[in-house]
């Protein structure tokens, strides 16, 4: 059975934004803006990450990067929303060293911005 492109779902992140100014350090806290749309031709839920560290994309499986917030989104094909996350930047991860970075990330599609850390 061929579903084609009649029952595609595709969570895009668009607008992402570090809205709170860095550089960061312990206790700081980073903000975060962001519009999830479905590009698809259903309505269907994903899981919505944002993630801090060196290796965005794998919180759950590098200790040096850390999960923000996980949401999950229902939406139905072609609706947006925009979302905002704020999390406070813990004494762990100003000890790594290295080039960090934030991102969200869907199934689909994931933006990413480098951040300093102090």
């Amino acid at each position: 059975m061929d579903l084609g492109l009649d029952h595609q779902v595709y969570f895009d992140v668009t607008d992402f934004e570090v809205l709170s100014d860095g550089p960061y350090g312990s206790g700081d806290e980073i903000e975060l803006s962001y519009t999830i749309t479905n590009e698809g031709t259903h309505s269907a839920q994903q899981l919505v990450t944002s993630e801090l560290g060196l290796n965005v994309g794998d919180a759950r499986m590098d200790e040096s990067t850390w999960e923000l917030n996980a949401t999950m989104i229902e939406l139905d094909a072609g609706e947006s929303h925009e979302l905002s996350v704020t999390g406070e930047i813990d004494d762990f991860v100003t000890t790594v060293d290295g080039d960090h970075y934030v991102g969200v990330f869907t199934y689909d599609a994931e933006e990413t911005e480098s951040i300093e850390i102090e």
